[in-house]
């Protein structure tokens, strides 16, 4: 009988284990990952889903460790994801110096299970202070971060530095990381650290953080946006079109942010096709370059511009056209002519019109170094019915002293405008007049006082040389215009009335430039002689 009873009681035992029963889902056990006088991050695992969805899951904080008095609800999971999932929320409001109760759930079929609860006390309120300052030298691929600890609380810091990421709510288990060992610094302890290849263009987390009893505390979070990498400048400049050939002009203005890999052209009736022109480092800019191209068809219009490569990214410059099989107008610049430290003469000269007539001549000028409509002064020819060839000159005032100019010459055929060679000049240093009143008196034939001053012109123009005199400083001054020749120095005399013997006379020699500036010599007393 007894043995009869043992059979049954196995026999129940047996029918129990049915290994076709569900999977139920698995949680890991709460680590605390960041934990603060009032907030708490928390990480966790779903290490299986289970067999059926589920319809609600994440964590849940209480006082007491049979009890659930906060959800933190991190939804629904389908039954046919991928497992494990990583669990993390952030419970905020919290009392300080505390102990709180937490533990991951997840809720199917109705039905909860929960994972294994986990203690913690939240941090006394006598904490270390950690500030985060703003970032500087923000640039492309790298910022300086900053921060500072004020007070150690009633902790040993042990370690502090930053954490920065693309997501927010950076800690040391998700984020970048830049450590530094406390040797027992004196407070406050400012530290700072340059962050390198970060991406551009891209907005970054970051926070200042502390060691302190094995708890990482951590300061504000702060953000910034890197900036954009600066592209090369480039120009597409004038192709020089042959019966079936073009030259393709480029020029490399400047530098970007990223050094330069390759340049050289594109061209085709799409602009499809791409010529290197180099691969060589650059080390001087502008640096001016170009590329030929052979066996073209006449009669077909070409794209064409010029591109360069920094940074694994193309830059491109103006897209222009050409049509090959039309001769385009043929013009020369030439030199400039009067240059001054304020003023020069631009020379151009048109040789031929080419298929089609010239609807406008002229200069354009620029302190770029690619003078165009767009960014160049321009000097129109106002008479363009001459038999070619024909010269035509503007002469451009105002310029500044010292200064580097460019222009070329320019024509427009059927709305398309053609530039001629660039040339360039560099005004001199604007140089002063100057004027000296000689200091002794001469008799004439008439027995007149004869004076005399010696003026040398500087940059401008003189239009008028003469004295002023007087025989007392009460008296007005009498003034007196000069002729003179223009031979540099220009030497002046002039004879004024003899006041006697022994007599002050006051001298003093001017001139007017074409500005209407007046320049004055030394105001001198000079004595006639005794009798």
């Amino acid at each position: 009988m007894k043995k009869a009873k043992l059979f049954l009681a196995l026999l129940s035992l047996t029918a129990c284990e049915d290994p076709s029963a569900p999977t139920l889902p698995e949680l890991s056990e709460v680590k605390i990952t960041d934990l603060g006088p009032h907030h708490v991050y928390v990480d966790a695992f779903l290490n299986k889903i289970g067999d059926h969805d589920i319809t609600e899951h994440g964590f849940t904080i209480s006082l007491d460790s049979n009890s659930n008095e906060i959800y933190s609800k991190l939804g629904a999971i389908n039954r046919n994801e991928k497992s494990p999932k990583k669990l993390s929320t952030e419970f905020k409001e919290l009392k300080a110096n505390t102990k709180y109760f937490v533990k991951t759930y997840a809720t199917y079929n109705g039905t909860t299970v929960y994972g294994s609860t986990k203690s913690f006390t939240t941090s006394p309120i006598e904490m270390p202070t950690i500030q985060t300052l703003a970032a500087e030298a923000i640039e492309g691929q790298f910022a300086k971060f900053r921060g500072i600890i004020t007070s150690a609380g009633n902790l040993q810091i042990s370690q502090y530095g930053f954490v920065w990421s693309h997501s927010e709510h950076p800690t040391i288990d998700n984020a970048s990381r830049h450590a530094l060992i406390n040797y027992g610094q004196s407070l406050p302890i400012n530290f700072e650290y340059v962050a390198v290849d970060l991406n551009p263009e891209t907005k970054y987390y970051f926070r200042s953080y502390l060691k302190a009893n094995d708890t990482f505390i951590y300061g504000e979070e702060m953000s910034f946006i890197t900036q954009n990498i600066i592209a090369p400048k480039i120009r597409t400049g004038e192709a020089i079109p042959g019966e079936t050939s073009l030259v393709l002009k480029g020029e490399i203005l400047a530098p970007g942010t990223k050094p330069i890999t390759e340049y050289g052209m594109t061209y085709g009736t799409d602009n499809n096709i791409q010529i290197k022109a180099s691969d060589a480092a650059l080390s001087t800019y502008p640096t001016a370059f170009d590329v030929s191209v052979n066996n073209l068809h006449k009669g077909t219009t070409y794209q064409y511009t010029a591109y360069a490569i920094s940074g694994g990214v193309t830059t491109y410059g103006e897209i222009k056209t050409i049509t090959l099989g039309s001769t385009a107008p043929q013009m020369q610049t030439l030199s400039p002519l009067a240059l001054t430290p304020v003023s020069a003469t631009l020379v151009g000269k048109l040789l031929s019109a080419g298929d089609y007539a010239v609807s406008e001549v002229g200069i354009i000028w620029s302190k770029n170094t690619d003078p165009n409509l767009q960014n160049g002064q321009q000097l129109k020819l106002s008479n363009i019915n001459q038999p070619l060839p024909f010269s035509f000159q503007f002469k451009v005032d105002n310029l500044v002293p010292e200064n580097k100019y460019y222009y070329r010459t320019y024509t427009i055929s059927r709305g398309q405008v053609y530039y001629g060679e660039t040339k360039s000049f560099t005004t001199g240093k604007l140089v002063a007049t100057a004027v000296k009143t000689n200091n002794h008196l001469e008799k004439d034939d008439n027995g007149n006082l004869l004076i005399s001053a010696e003026i040398t012109q500087g940059t401008y123009r003189l239009v008028e040389f003469g004295f002023l005199y007087a025989y007392s400083e009460n008296e007005p001054h009498s003034k007196i215009k000069v002729p003179a020749t223009y031979n540099n120095p220009i030497k002046i005399k002039a004879s004024i009335p003899n006041p006697g013997c022994g007599k002050s006379v006051l001298v003093r020699a001017y001139a007017l430039d074409d500005r209407g500036v007046n320049t004055f010599g030394d105001k001198l007393n000079l004595e006639t002689e005794q009798c």
